[in-house]
């Protein structure tokens, strides 16, 4: 319904005579209540929405990383790290599992790629979908119902204060033609009052309809998520079972059973008991890192002894601010110059899978903490630069070689810095293209897609650029992008 200049004029005085408490306001408790409701629960269809979304974000990245490593362990057997001994014994060795494996590199590649792309657009049909018609499509309608009925009301009060200055008008008139005149005005606007109230009275009971509709039609769409929830993660693990199972039937039954038993005895107490579990010095992140080939054993070892040396210079310098009794002294050691930016604290393999597993419970995108994406399978993008002062060049040190996927990415050269960077044309940004998909491993980063245009703020002789896209911020690897 299209709204005359008079309707705007006499709706905007009465909200500014309302806000300023000269006009009176009708208030229905119920229409209120349910209105109210109906916004938290538009609030709730959001959240719950990015949290399912996230969880196949989560999923796509702890089956990408599944079948990287099977494809790294087929490469011991049937690729490349399946080396000969010496020359005068070529053939020796103990490895009998060739086919074994072969075939569980490719239920993992089915998995990944057949199982769980299917689920996942079943998944958003079903579950998603509705949610998001909710939320795009009934909103809406029940908004613009709901501004309907607020004009239809400020035209009622409009009209009652009025008709209200009118009558104490024609009350106090002090002539008869004062008080005829006032009683005509007060005639015209009864008429025009009991109009807006009929109206207002209509509308506002057809809303209060459409928000019950609405809250059914809310369940109704939450029901069905939920089902569809509960029978792709059941068809997606037994799915998965079967082809693993089907690979492993050829697997040494013996040592199968031995270790399979193993899981299901701990199982049946209960979990493994966290005062006894061993405390790991490695965290996921670094394990996860090792298999995909973004790093080496080596590369650990260094970063290990780097955290040493920094926890001891905190130490020592902790010890002497005790003794000097100095205020305000900070415990951490200084360091010269700007060098790359310092690793994350090594966090133990249990504790950082607990929180994990914690921050996966919040509802909102953003704050779950999932396991790091797989680098692309194939031709994959260059290693990360090393991020931590004084690092050596990956690829160096002692060691079994790392695991990498079908082609190693390239390391980065061991201490030569990166070229210069071109000088940004006059007036515009230093833009840059992203060659590769970057998953971050910490918050810090900046998170792009193979083609995604960046706008460089701060170029590091780390490697690691500062840059955002729209109004995402966050370093990333300058191996990564191309400049314009």
């Amino acid at each position: 319904m299209k709204s005359s200049f008079k309707d705007i004029k006499r709706r905007g005085v009465e909200s500014f005579l309302q806000a300023v408490g000269a006009s009176e306001t009708t208030v229905d408790a119920v229409y209120t209540e349910e209105y109210d409701k109906f916004n938290v629960m538009v609030d709730d269809l959001n959240e719950i929405g990015a949290g399912l979304s996230e969880y196949l974000i989560s999923l796509k990245q702890n089956y990408g990383l599944g079948n990287d490593l099977a494809e790294v362990l087929d490469s011991y057997y049937n690729g490349e790290f399946n080396r000969p001994w010496i020359s005068s014994n070529p053939n020796l060795s103990h490895l009998s599992l060739h086919k074994e494996v072969a075939s569980m590199k490719k239920a993992w590649h089915e998995n990944d790629e057949i199982v769980r792309k299917s689920v996942a657009h079943v998944w958003i049909n079903r579950g998603l979908t509705p949610m998001r018609a909710f939320v795009n499509t009934v909103t809406p309608d029940i908004e613009d119902a709901c501004a309907l009925r607020e004009a239809y009301r400020k035209d009622a009060d409009s009209y009652r204060r009025r008709y209200g200055a009118v009558q104490k008008k024609a009350q106090n008139a002090k002539t008869p033609e004062k008080k005829a005149e006032a009683q005509q005005e007060q005639a015209k606007l009864n008429v025009k009052l009991e109009n807006a109230n009929k109206l207002y009275d209509a509308q506002n009971s057809l809303v209060k309809g459409e928000l019950e509709k609405a809250k059914i039609a809310r369940d109704e769409a939450i029901e069905m998520m939920v089902v569809t929830v509960a029978a792709c993660q059941m068809e997606l693990f037994e799915q998965s079972y079967k082809r693993l199972v089907s690979a492993c039937s050829s697997f040494p039954p013996d040592k199968m059973a031995q270790v399979r038993s193993s899981v299901q005895n701990m199982i049946r107490t209960g979990g493994p008991n966290p005062a006894e579990a061993p405390v790991a010095s490695v965290g996921v992140r670094q394990v996860a890192n090792i298999v995909v080939g973004k790093s080496t054993p080596g590369d650990l070892r260094r970063e290990r002894e780097e955290q040493d040396q920094k926890s001891a210079a905190a130490l020592a310098k902790a010890r002497e601010v005790i003794m000097n009794d100095t205020a305000g002294a900070s415990s951490a050691p200084k360091t010269a110059g700007r060098g790359p930016p310092l690793p994350p604290k090594r966090v133990s393999a249990t504790t950082e899978l607990s929180n994990s597993l914690k921050s996966f419970k919040q509802p909102t995108l953003g704050q779950r903490t999932g396991p790091p994406a797989p680098p692309n399978r194939g031709g994959g993008p260059p290693a990360l630069p090393t991020r931590g002062g004084g690092g050596g060049s990956r690829g160096g040190g002692g060691g079994p070689p790392p695991l990498p996927k079908k082609s190693a990415p390239p390391a980065l050269p061991k201490k030569a810095a990166p070229p210069p960077p071109p000088k940004k044309a006059a007036g515009g940004a230093n833009m840059v293209t992203a060659l590769f998909d970057n998953v971050p491993d910490d918050s810090d980063e900046l998170a792009f897609s193979a083609g995604d245009r960046i706008e460089v703020i701060k170029k590091d002789p780390s490697g690691w650029w500062e840059g955002k896209i729209g109004m995402k911020k966050g370093i990333f690897p300058a191996n990564f992008v191309k400049e314009d």
